[in-house]
């Protein structure tokens, strides 16, 4: 048994991202970082500190090409999870992930960005069915949890399994409502866009497209990475004052993260 550190975790996860950027730049394939890298990359330059996973945004338009494209071209031992290659995937959106580690662990997820209407109200209604989706497919999916588990996720874990039984849906319908719900308004030719797997709320998340652009390069760690054009306007509407670091006693705990690693462990540990 191994026991994999934050510092090395956040290792792997940025050599996994240079190898995902660099496919992406050789074949011109849209991606940015997104959520908290976006603000690592901004603050920090590299990975915020005390963060134990990358957030990747990509246009919906591009998601099957750059799935594809990851599949083929991703050395070992990484690998592509997404319920179109893996139908035991727990998630709607794809994860880079590591062939030995504990997917759930550590992962880079790729959160690919839809189109919206124009209209508030229905903006608000896709925001909604998404949100619902996105939780009643991991439930059907039957999540897995982390390698180093507790009571309280025990309890979780048996409380899901309950709502699981009550869920007369497949998982095919679900993913296919949500493929149908996500291609409602093309990216393409739309003015705001969002995380099609929501992470926060709707005013912070629905965003103007012009915000996203073209994308720019950015210093990270040792290599470049893409962003927003408009990063700091990105940021400011997701987390407001976002240069100052939250208080030392929030991140304490986090610092501490680590995973297990055992010999043959699966890729996702239930």
């Amino acid at each position: 048994m191994i026991i994999m550190y934050l510092d090395e975790v956040q290792a792997n996860l940025k050599d996994l991202l240079k190898e995902a950027a660099d496919i992406c730049e050789r074949h011109n394939i849209t991606y940015f970082l997104c959520c908290g890298s976006a603000l690592g990359a901004q603050r920090h330059g590299d990975i915020i500190p005390w963060d134990h996973d990358i957030d990747i945004g990509v246009p919906y338009n591009e998601l099957d090409r750059f799935l594809s494209i990851m599949q083929k071209e991703l050395k070992e031992p990484y690998y592509v999870n997404y319920y179109g290659i893996n139908k035991k995937y727990y998630r709607l959106a794809p994860r880079l992930c590591i062939h030995g580690i504990n997917s759930v662990d550590l992962h880079i997820d790729i959160f690919p960005h839809i189109g919206l209407p124009q209209d508030i109200e229905q903006q608000k209604s896709v925001y909604s069915s998404l949100k619902k989706l996105v939780y009643i497919f991991a439930l059907k999916q039957d999540r897995p949890y982390r390698t180093m588990g507790s009571w309280s996720r025990r309890i979780i874990k048996l409380k899901r399994a309950i709502q699981k039984m009550l869920l007369f849906r497949s998982a095919d319908s679900i993913f296919n409502e949500y493929c149908t719900l996500c291609e409602q308004t093309p990216y393409e030719s739309a003015q705001y866009t969002v995380n099609s797997n929501w992470q926060y709320s709707f005013e912070r998340e629905v965003i103007d497209k012009s915000l996203i652009g073209s994308c720019k390069k950015v210093p990270f760690s040792d290599f470049e990475v893409r962003v927003p054009q408009e990063n700091h306007k990105y940021l400011t509407q997701m987390y407001g004052d976002y240069m100052t670091p939250p208080p030392r006693e929030k991140t304490e705990k986090l610092l501490k993260y680590e995973i297990i690693i055992e010999k043959d462990m699966p890729d996702a540990y239930r």
